[in-house]
């Protein structure tokens, strides 16, 4: 296979991803905002401050939406993924991860409509905490390596009540 059409792939499989995510970005902006500002009475009367983000350094998330189709799906609710290798073998996002890139895992399910309007389940994860499981236990250990139903990847699935407590930053599910 030539270069060209090895970048074509790559690009396809990266803006078709990129695309449908795209969709979700203000909602997701949204739920991080919610989570990790706060607001300080104390400072508001005596500091003119309405809102604070505690944090000495930027912090960055991963983020994956799934359809509401995979919500449906036995187990599927209770398990998050993370793509493990592509064909064109690029870094995937577990290389990332485990290279120390990413602070938190913003991970949901989609409604029914699949627009980014809303997410019908969704946790917060600490990725340290992710690491130093990963360490701990072992990939291959915590989580199981599955191939996408299109055969463009692989995905790592990962139960959540494989976890500590203190992995989750805040889980929400919608009724």
């Amino acid at each position: 296979m030539e270069m060209n059409q090895i970048n074509l792939k790559i690009d396809r499989g990266y803006n078709s991803d990129r695309e449908r995510s795209d969709k979700f970005e203000p909602l997701l902006k949204k739920i991080i905002g919610e989570t990790f500002l706060v607001n300080d009475p104390q400072r508001d009367m005596h500091q003119a401050t309405d809102l604070l983000i505690l944090t000495a350094k930027p912090l960055t998330f991963a983020c994956r939406v799934r359809t509401y189709e995979q919500y449906l799906r036995p187990g599927y609710k209770h398990q998050f993924t993370i793509r493990s290798r592509r064909p064109s073998g690029e870094k995937t996002e577990i290389d990332k991860i485990i290279e120390g890139f990413g602070d938190y895992f913003l991970y949901g399910f989609s409604n029914p409509k699949n627009d980014g309007s809303g997410l019908i389940q969704w946790f917060i994860g600490d990725l340290r905490v992710f690491r130093r499981e990963l360490i701990r236990k072992g990939l291959d250990k915590l989580g199981k390596e599955l191939p996408n139903q299109d055969g463009s990847s692989y995905f790592y699935v990962f139960e959540i009540r494989d976890f500590p407590k203190d992995f989750l930053k805040k889980i929400k599910v919608e009724e």
